[in-house]
């Protein structure tokens, strides 16, 4: 196994008499595991590239050699994906992981020709880079699970493992999202499929959805404000900059901005300000099997279902895995439990009470004449929580 750091500076002989010292290498990003393409030299003071054909690395004498009498020097081109300029030193996404990782020394195989097949992360690439002893155990992840970015233009540089990326939950993007800087987070939102995108975006915290929002081109931006709840657009309105603010309402159209505008009339820790005006509702009368055959044609299934009579009054709810195995002719009203609700001016603590003492997923708000406003989720208050503590953990 060769390390990056133990190739650097090392002397490329022709005809056993030095020639160059070696100070970075460029790698093709076209197969499974990148070749070292070029080896980049300096004579002169300036840049110089050379063809990874032209030498072989003698594993044994630890030195680039050639058979030739002479060695074409190429024009330095910065296009190229460098390891040391690129990669070494930078954060990557570990997919399997799902963190962000600092490369320490990039793994290399390999005789004659090299290859990247890994990274080291631990400490001992940097002990190793710095010439003193070092532990025997390396941590090490391998090339085909780790995403590089492009730290000229934060676009996502190493494409191979794009699928897996769309396959981490959206909490586990946000954790990502929360820690790369913001052209970083511009290419990853960038590489994502649009529903995930804003998953991972709602999930992460205010100060991240605030820079990613401000900074992202409006034909994405379009796009991913179609997918987010109304609540969250709300609460990141709450603290964007006025350029800002008029770019999404506008975006938005009219009858979701009206209600945008409307949810951010409440503070963030009252029920009206932690609602989401979209849930499931079925009306009282329908059958079991009315409901489950309305469910099954639902895109999302919700957790539970909120039963209104005609006027829109609330009668109760009803979780969604009640209604299996529940005798198909019964009315649904049947099955509901207590009409829990609280009125949108409830306070925070009086809404964690009743999830608690209940054990509620859902919890609906009323307006003065009890009539249904919207819904707060387990996941919203959860949320909530987790900002106050990111809150208190911050002074």
């Amino acid at each position: 196994m060769l390390y990056l750091s133990k190739l650097l500076k090392k002397a490329i002989y022709i005809q056993n008499k030095p020639f160059a010292k070696v100070y970075d290498f460029s790698v093709s990003l076209k197969t499974q595991y990148p070749y070292l393409e070029y080896l980049l030299i300096k004579r002169g003071g300036k840049k110089y590239l050379i063809s990874a054909d032209s030498v072989d690395f003698n594993t044994k004498n630890n030195q680039f050699i050639t058979t030739k009498d002479s060695l074409d020097l190429l024009t330095f081109d910065d296009k190229h994906f460098y390891l040391v300029e690129d990669l070494l030193d930078k954060q990557v996404i570990d997919t399997e992981g799902k963190r962000l990782v600092r490369v320490n020394d990039i793994i290399l195989e390999g005789n004659g020709h090299l290859k990247v097949t890994g990274i080291d992360i631990g400490l001992s690439g940097i002990t190793r880079r710095l010439g003193i002893p070092f532990p025997k155990k390396t941590i090490t992840i391998p090339w085909g699970t780790i995403e590089a970015f492009d730290y000229q233009t934060g676009t996502v540089k190493l494409k191979l493992t794009k699928n897996k990326l769309n396959t981490l939950h959206p909490a586990e993007l946000a954790d990502i999202l929360e820690e790369v800087g913001a052209k970083e987070r511009e290419g990853l939102v960038g590489i994502l499929d649009i529903e995930k995108a804003a998953s991972a975006i709602e999930e992460a915290n205010q100060d991240t959805q605030e820079a990613i929002i401000e900074h992202l081109p409006q034909s994405k931006l379009e796009k991913i404000l179609q997918k987010m709840s109304i609540s969250e657009i709300a609460d990141v309105l709450d603290e964007v900059n006025p350029e800002t603010f008029k770019k999404i309402i506008k975006l938005l159209g009219s009858d979701k901005a009206r209600n945008v505008q409307k949810l951010m009339l409440f503070p963030d820790d009252v029920a009206g300000g932690l609602m989401q005006l979209s849930y499931y509702k079925q009306e009282a009368g329908k059958t079991i099997a009315e409901t489950l055959g309305e469910l099954s044609k639902s895109r999302i299934q919700p957790e539970a279902i909120v039963i209104v009579n005609k006027d829109g009054t609330l009668v109760g709810q009803v979780h969604a895995n009640e209604l299996i195995n529940i005798e198909p002719y019964l009315n649904i009203e049947a099955m509901t439990s207590i009409p829990y609700f609280v009125y949108e001016d409830a306070t925070f603590s009086e809404i964690f009470r009743k999830f608690a003492q209940y054990n509620l997923r859902i919890l609906p708000v009323l307006d003065s004449s009890r009539k249904i406003m919207g819904i707060i989720t387990i996941d919203a208050l959860l949320r909530r929580i987790e900002e106050e503590k990111e809150k208190d953990e911050s002074i």
